[in-house]
């Protein structure tokens, strides 16, 4: 019961509207939250838009990042635990951000670079967006 309940929770998260931002420390590259159930992929490359994909399918530039983040990554949450903008978009390991961290089984960051995203994006990232 208690494990349903928290599913429940983890499914109304803020993170269903997740959008990129600026990297704070590496220019021209984004920070961009992916989620991943069953092969499904959800890409949030912009506010209220996120690109979908099936694993086979991901573009390589994801998905080499994403096996790099499997192999070297000992440790994140699971999906029950309840995550935070804090570890959505910073973490300790200055030599992940060219390439982005795993935070739980079906949640990532993946650092891009800003042309790759305006490429899957289709559309040109609103300035707004950006952190100064």
């Amino acid at each position: 019961m208690i494990y349903e309940i928290i599913k429940i929770m983890f499914k109304l998260s803020s993170f269903k509207e997740a959008s990129p931002i600026q990297h704070p420390r590496v220019e021209d590259y984004w920070l961009v939250p992916a989620y991943n159930k069953n092969d499904q992929w959800e890409v949030f490359v912009g506010k209220n838009h996120k690109n979908l994909y099936q694993h086979s399918k991901l573009p390589d530039e994801i998905q080499w990042r994403r096996v790099f983040m499997v192999v070297n990554c000992v440790s994140y949450k699971h999906d029950y635990e309840l995550i935070s903008n804090i570890e959505l978009f910073n973490h300790d390991d200055h030599t992940l951000d060219e390439i982005g961290w795993k935070i739980s089984d079906s949640w990532y960051t993946f650092a891009l670079p800003e042309d790759f995203l305006l490429e899957i994006r289709g559309q040109p990232i609103i300035d707004y967006a950006k952190r100064f």
